[in-house]
């Protein structure tokens, strides 16, 4: 079945892990444009090299407390999500990035049904790394396609 490469980060005291080859960078300190009537899973907007990018609220998505801290103590992580034979950028919030490891795929276990708050498609399922478990994003599931072919936030 072979391996990957993740990115792990923190939520909360959670472990969360995205595929290296969709994550572009990792920033700090920047600044996020509130945007009048977005859901709550929207922190705002930030302009990245030009390009404005959605910033999403990641404790807000998968249901975990929100810290109370302002934009520049947040942790971003921009990821290129695949979708419709086209490739779009989004930011997520993290409250901190800890390594890049690699995950044998076999060691990858199912999400529970039961118990959990968020949407279980979110995730692949979750690994153990280092006596925690890691949670698995599949970063493209975060988002449903609508019919005018851009990514649209749950």
């Amino acid at each position: 079945m072979g391996s990957e490469t993740f990115l792990t980060f923190m939520m909360g005291k959670d472990y969360f892990g995205v595929n290296v080859n969709q994550v572009y960078e990792v920033l700090e300190k920047q600044v996020i444009t509130f945007v009048p009537d977005a859901p709550d899973r929207l922190l705002g907007i930030i302009n990245f090299r030009g390009d404005i990018l959605p910033v999403l609220n990641t404790h807000r998505l998968f249901e975990l407390t929100d810290p109370k801290c302002n934009d520049l103590e947040r942790l971003l992580i921009v990821l290129n999500i695949d979708c419709n034979d086209s490739q779009y950028s989004v930011a997520i919030s993290a409250d901190k990035v800890n390594d890049v490891i690699n995950i044998d795929l076999a060691n990858i276990k199912s999400m529970p049904t039961v118990g959990i708050k968020y949407n279980p498609s979110y995730f692949s399922g979750f690994s153990k790394s280092n006596g925690n478990f890691i949670h698995i994003l599949v970063s493209s599931n975060v988002f449903t396609l609508c019919d005018s072919e851009k990514p649209e936030i749950l």
